[in-house]
């Protein structure tokens, strides 16, 4: 089951964020394991599902970024159309 599936679109844009920006600090451990296929797959499915939220690779490299948490909070919520 996904976050998103049971109405949780904040947590599911942090997870898919999360994971990109994780990507490229586990990278070398996909290459010693080979299994880079599976790994850029992932990646793949990641970049799909933040495409549907409009969210490009650059942009949630940047907001994965931010030190800030109120503000990384505002901008999933304002990307989800969600309101506190």
């Amino acid at each position: 089951m996904s976050y998103n599936k049971i109405g949780m679109k904040l947590e599911a844009l942090d997870s898919l964020i999360k994971g990109l920006t994780h990507y490229n600090e586990y990278y070398s451990d996909a290459e010693k394991y080979e299994v880079l296929d599976q790994y850029d797959e992932v990646k793949a499915q990641i970049l799909s599902e933040l495409s549907r939220y409009g969210i490009s690779e650059e942009d949630a490299i940047y907001y994965g970024s931010l030190e800030n948490e109120l503000q990384y909070r505002e901008i999933l919520m304002d990307i989800g159309g969600m309101t506190e």
